[in-house]
């Protein structure tokens, strides 16, 4: 059982949010080069849907927001939830009835000139039109709707709208609307709402991030299977792992002090992303000449998943390695109660 100190839970959070975060940007933009547009709007139904179905009216007890009028209610789930998952977002009570939410730049999800390769006008027609409009529904109050007002893929500062109460219940189609809104109200962080801290303390913070952060990629996954079957889903996983790792080696080995291209370096620096994400493993040490890994539950996928997906996800670790000594040779080999990492020094060029 490993003891975490608060500022190290943060470090280690900010770590796996960093990979999960990447891995499901990478996962998305892998489905669209290959399947096109509307699939890639599908998995964004697909797993947008889902999780908010699931998880929406357990996240507002967990808040504590539950008995907030209802515009306030889903603006304060909006503003809290991404703010725990490593957003930047603003938060403006103009009434009880018409609450603004705005969600700043960078993008998280699809950082840098990323976000330039989304269909045009995605963010306006699909990201918040599958969330947002759904929370009057979910909450039980029919009367509310969201008007999405600005969006960064349209050369606005920000992704922004509000959440709006009417007078009257809300047909299908009405739930969800966009207008031009040139001047919308500042933002004051004095006047903001805050979590309360003896309740979403820095660990349960940082416990909290990188599981937002988890769910998007295991729901992805999900989503994909349902879509492409296991063949391809493990095909565009194992491509995404790989260009992650290649394009990231360095960024996430970085919080590591003292990291190099040593063997004993990568080795640690593999464990320490492992420990990251919370993953369950047990260091075999029947072989002395190199690392032995029994991995137990693959995070971030909370069920059980087919090998194929498994090793799919090991290519991170093995492109890592490769990236970093390309003497060092990875294997995974699946198990029923455990799957076996060997992470070997050859003692020579392998590429």
């Amino acid at each position: 059982m490993r003891v975490h100190h608060s500022g190290e839970l943060e470090r280690k959070s900010q770590l796996a949010s960093l990979l999960w975060g990447r891995l499901y940007s990478a996962l998305t933009l892998v489905v669209l080069r290959e399947e096109g547009e509307a699939a890639f709007g599908q998995i964004w139904h697909r797993m947008l849907g889902g999780q908010q179905a699931d998880r929406y009216k357990a996240g507002l007890v967990k808040l504590g927001i539950e008995k907030d009028p209802p515009a306030i209610c889903a603006a304060k789930y909006h503003y809290f939830s991404n703010l725990i998952g490593g957003l930047r977002l603003e938060y403006v009570e103009e009434t009880p009835r018409k609450v603004w939410i705005r969600y700043t730049a960078p993008s998280w999800m699809y950082e840098g000139v990323a976000l330039l390769a989304l269909p045009k006008n995605f963010r306006r027609t699909t990201t918040f039109a599958i969330w947002h409009p759904r929370n009057g529904t979910l909450m039980g109050c029919p009367r509310l709707g969201y008007v999405g007002t600005k969006f960064i893929d349209e050369g606005d500062p920000y992704d922004e709208g509000y959440f709006i109460e009417h007078d009257h219940d809300l047909a299908e189609n009405e739930r969800y609307r966009r207008e031009v809104a040139a001047h919308t109200p500042e933002f004051d962080p004095a006047v903001a709402p805050t979590l309360d801290p003896t309740i979403w303390n820095v660990d349960r913070l940082a416990k909290a991030k990188r599981k937002y952060a988890g769910q998007y990629v295991s729901l992805t996954v999900a989503a994909m299977l349902d879509m492409f079957g296991l063949e391809r889903t493990c095909l565009y996983l194992a491509e995404s792992a790989k260009c992650l790792a290649t394009q990231y080696a360095h960024e996430l080995v970085q919080p590591i002090e003292g990291s190099d291209r040593r063997y004993s370096s990568v080795v640690k620096a593999i464990i320490r992303i492992l420990d990251a994400c919370d993953q369950d493993y047990q260091i075999d040490t029947s072989d002395s000449a190199r690392l032995i890994l029994n991995i137990r539950r693959l995070r971030p996928f909370d069920a059980e998943i087919p090998q194929q997906i498994r090793e799919a996800y090991f290519c991170i670790f093995q492109s890592l390695a490769r990236v970093l000594n390309g003497h060092i040779r990875c294997s995974v080999q699946t198990g029923r109660e455990f799957d076996t990492w060997r992470i070997t020094d050859t003692g020579e060029w392998l590429w």
